[in-house]
């Protein structure tokens, strides 16, 4: 299955190299795995923070086998952050990729559609092909141990310096928690976090990442909500916490690559797309037979669970199924998880 996703995912990259950069494979050489040792590779991937996490992973496996390789990214400009202190890549483009950025390297690989591509809940069975698996088959890195499928992250003195200060007068353990994910078919629903957050908070100081917060009048005693303005802080306060709770999203992937154990929540994707390589994960999945349907995008649920106010039945929220878990069991996760031997 894994490698029949390659294929469709070159197909789909082949006709958006087109869009992204006209003639972009006539340009430069396609990469499939030819040796980079002196040679130069441009990666480009605009998607989301998460998606530039996997592909430090990628990028880190390629510099470990060619050292002289010159490799640099394509992206949104938000996510230079992510490979900031990485030391990995020589420079970062933001999007559009200008082409003549693209015919100054030896080789160019894209990953425009790679995820995207499939058709969102039409499989006759749910696809759960790590996203790792199938973006180091696509660079012809198929033979890479699990273990090397791991995210790659730098935090800056910035970003550790301001995790100093908000902590300082914290308690331990230190649990973040991400209140949403990108899109809201990944997103835990918001009366269930609040039920959640009231559990975690028994267990250590919570502190709330993300954008969109709840109101602080409405969150339990423990819970700080930090609405952090650079990503760089936001990174620095999770490499010096102890658990990062929340659903399929960046943070998640930024938790494992700084080495912090995680409890991630899967409805509409598989745990074992996202998370199978990563050590100290203990996953939640929902248990509603619709899923995992790997609705990817924005993209609205075909039959969602809609939340109501009890006294007048306005709709206040619409969630995936599969999300609608009991916060009992996702506080025994995050539990086992500050337990776990090898923190």
């Amino acid at each position: 299955m894994r490698i029949e996703t390659a294929r469709k995912g070159r197909g789909k990259r082949a006709r958006l190299v087109a869009q992204i950069v006209p003639g972009g494979d006539e340009l430069t050489s396609t990469y499939h795995g030819q040796p980079l040792d002196g040679k130069s590779l441009l990666i480009t991937r605009y998607g989301g923070g998460g998606d530039h996490l996997f592909l430090t992973a990628l990028v880190a496996e390629l510099k470990r086998r060619y050292p002289t390789a010159r490799i640099s990214i394509g992206g949104a400009k938000p996510w230079r952050e992510v490979w900031r202190g990485s030391g990995l890549i020589e420079d970062y483009l933001v999007y559009p990729v200008p082409q003549v950025e693209v015919q100054k390297r030896d080789y160019y690989l894209t990953f425009e559609g790679t995820i995207e591509g499939r058709k969102e809940g039409q499989e006759a069975e749910p696809r759960r092909e790590n996203v790792y698996d199938i973006f180091f088959e696509l660079a012809g890195c198929g033979d890479t141990p699990d273990s090397r499928k791991v995210p790659v992250l730098g935090t800056t003195p910035a970003g550790r310096d301001y995790a100093d200060r908000v902590l300082k007068q914290c308690r331990k353990p230190v649990i973040c928690y991400q209140w949403e994910a990108s899109v809201v078919n990944r997103t835990y629903p918001h009366s269930l976090s609040l039920k959640l957050l009231f559990l975690l908070a028994q267990l250590g100081q919570v502190l709330l990442l993300g954008k969109r917060l709840p109101r602080p009048e409405f969150v339990p005693r423990g819970v700080l909500g930090l609405n952090t303005p650079r990503l760089e802080q936001a990174f620095g306060i999770l490499s010096k916490s102890d658990l990062l709770v929340g659903p399929d999203s960046m943070f998640l992937h930024a938790a494992a690559a700084l080495g912090v154990a995680t409890v991630p929540i899967f409805g509409p994707i598989s745990a074992e797309a996202r998370v199978r390589t990563y050590p100290r994960c203990f996953p939640i999945e929902g248990a509603a037979e619709c899923g995992p349907c790997f609705t990817h995008s924005v993209n609205p649920c075909k039959s969602p669970m809609y939340e109501r106010k009890t006294d007048t039945g306005e709709v206040v929220g619409i969630w995936c199924k599969r999300m609608v878990i009991p916060p009992e069991k996702i506080a025994d996760a995050a539990r086992r998880a500050l337990n776990d031997p090898q923190g």
